[in-house]
C-alpha cells in the first residue's frame, strides 16, 4: 500500500536507506557517501551493485549534525559501531 508521499509503507520501516537518500539528508554528494561506505566508515550492505546504509546510523549522524555539534564523521562512526557491538554483546549474554 502506498502512503500520501508515494512510498510504500514498508519502505518507511526499512532498516536500510539508499545512498541517494543519505546524501540528500546529510546534504553531501552521493560520491561522498560511496567513499565513506567503501572506506568502511558508513555501515551498510551491498547487494549486487546496490549499496544501502543502516538507517539508525544515518539517523543518529543526522541528529548529531542537526544538534549543532561539530561532528568528526570517522570518530562518530567508530563510537556508534562500538556502542552497537556492546548492545549486541549484552543482549546475547
Amino acid at each position: 500500500m502506498q502512503s500520501s508521499t508515494g512510498k510504500h509503507e514498508s519502505d518507511q520501516e526499512s532498516p536500510l536507506i539508499s545512498v541517494k537518500e543519505t546524501a540528500a539528508l546529510l546534504k553531501v554528494s552521493p560520491v561522498t557517501v560511496y567513499r565513506r561506505y567503501h572506506a568502511e566508515v558508513f555501515p551498510g550492505r551491498r547487494v549486487g551493485r546496490k549499496i544501502d546504509l543502516h538507517r539508525p546510523f544515518v539517523a543518529a549522524l543526522h541528529a548529531a549534525i542537526c544538534a549543532g555539534r561539530s561532528v568528526d564523521v570517522d570518530e562518530f562512526a567508530v563510537a556508534w559501531k562500538r556502542a552497537r557491538t556492546a548492545e549486541l554483546d549484552e543482549a546475547v549474554a
